[in-house]
């Protein structure tokens, strides 16, 4: 007797002859209801999966921001050396920014080490870059306009023994989120992104949510929340227009 195919209950059955001629039926498929079971199960395994896929992404990128910082530190401390100990301050605005002269010292060829892999508005120009220099402690420009933000020395802003708290460079605020800043390489204190609205000044921007990525004084790099950014501690010692071009605490 030949084999046949037989479908009986949405199974599928293969029909073999067997003792007396009875046909036995095997089966070779699964139900619906087994399929779709199936599906919940990798539905529900992907979407338990995917967060922690983005979470890697999203630390892997961090990783690669904090190294660039950690290598600013290392071409600021070059740069230092080579100055008799004046630290690298924002701009002339006959001359160039404080990015271009770390490029210069540090043999640093690429943009791409001023720019966090997590920002998505980062480009080329330097009003898409990521970060910004603290300007009221080491200096915006010598032109007299600004007499209380001046070049200052290493050994002045480490006699007040706050290295291992003050901010240096960190995470800025590229100017496509801004209305009233007009540059993105520079940060002030008490001014953070996108907490403190639109309209502030050379903000912090906390794009590595909620925190954002700090170059310490001492050659550190930390992740600091709001809280921690309104820290005084975090951007003392500080020129004042008060004091023209004098530090103090």
């Amino acid at each position: 007797m030949k084999a046949t195919i037989d479908i009986s209950d949405g199974l599928l059955l293969r029909s073999t002859p067997g003792r007396l001629g009875h046909c036995q039926s095997t089966r070779l498929g699964f139900t619906l209801i087994e399929l779709l079971v199936v599906i919940a199960i990798i539905a529900i395994l992907a979407s338990m999966l995917l967060p922690a896929l983005s979470n890697a992404r999203e630390a892997g990128k961090t990783a690669v921001c904090t190294s660039n910082l950690r290598q600013l530190g290392v071409t600021a401390r070059l740069y230092a050396d080579a100055y008799d100990g004046w630290e690298v301050y924002a701009y002339d605005r006959g001359g160039g920014y404080w990015c271009s002269w770390l490029k210069t010292v540090g043999g640093l060829g690429d943009n791409q080490l001023f720019v966090c892999p997590t920002e998505p508005k980062a480009g080329a120009a330097w009003s898409t870059w990521s970060y910004g220099l603290n300007w009221q402690t080491f200096g915006a420009w010598t032109n007299p306009d600004h007499p209380y933000a001046r070049p200052q020395q290493t050994a002045r802003i480490s006699s007040f023994g706050n290295d291992s708290l003050l901010i240096q460079i960190a995470d800025s605020t590229p100017l496509a989120y801004l209305t009233a800043s007009d540059s993105a390489f520079l940060i002030s204190p008490n001014s953070t992104y996108p907490n403190d609205g639109t309209g502030t000044w050379y903000p912090v921007f906390t794009r590595h949510t909620p925190k954002a990525n700090c170059l310490i004084f001492d050659g550190h790099v930390e992740r600091l929340d709001y809280g921690q950014l309104r820290n005084a501690k975090r951007w003392r010692p500080i020129q004042r227009a008060a004091s023209p071009g004098t530090l103090s605490w």
